[in-house]
């Protein structure tokens, strides 16, 4: 499979997709036979409910009875996000920008940062030269998706789907909300550039 195809399959079929980005979403008619989880079958792996398919893992799909075909094709997914693995990802400054030293954000977006193996939907985990802070907030308070954390360490942490609904760190900067599908298919190991 390669993005955004529609692949019809047999029972008892097999499927590859192209290793082309970080994660690959499936839908499957009827759904996928999982257990019932507070009123669910999907996954949330921070939480520790459902499961990561991995290579090899075999599917059973819940039975659904025949509703005929669809009176049209399924629409593009939503928000889904082109391929272009040169183009710089758009930030705004975040709301902590004082809290850091002079040239820090200047650093951000001249730098090539690198997506660690340890990134997850909670956050992208980035590699590269350290963003000095001056100070750190003194209260936790909300954070979005696309907030870019950082810790002691200097390294940036992007805020992904399944963030904490506070955080303490001081944030830098904030991923332009266009481009975050981009930034979260860019697969581990791989080269990411910020722009203004």
């Amino acid at each position: 499979m390669t993005p955004t195809t529609r692949p019809r399959s047999r029972s008892s079929a097999s499927s590859r997709s192209a290793p082309t980005r970080r994660v690959t979403y499936l839908a499957v008619r009827g759904g996928i036979a999982a257990p019932l989880v507070l009123g669910g079958r999907g996954a949330l792996l921070c939480a520790g409910l459902g499961g990561l398919v991995r290579a090899g893992h075999r599917l059973l799909t819940a039975e659904l009875p025949e509703v005929g075909d669809a009176e049209r094709p399924p629409a593009p997914a939503a928000g889904a996000a082109p391929d272009a693995p040169d183009v710089p990802i758009r930030l705004i400054a975040g709301p902590d920008f004082d809290h850091f030293a002079p040239g820090a954000l200047d650093l951000l977006v001249s730098s090539d940062y690198r997506v660690l193996p340890s990134s997850d939907r909670v956050g992208t985990r980035i590699d590269g030269p350290a963003l000095p802070r001056t100070a750190v907030p003194e209260v936790s308070r909300p954070m979005v998706i696309g907030a870019i954390e950082v810790p002691r360490d200097g390294k940036p942490i992007v805020l992904g789907p399944e963030h904490p609904t506070t955080g303490g760190y001081p944030v830098i900067a904030v991923v332009a909300r266009a481009d975050l599908g981009r930034l979260f298919s860019i697969r581990l190991g791989s080269t990411v550039r910020f722009t203004r």
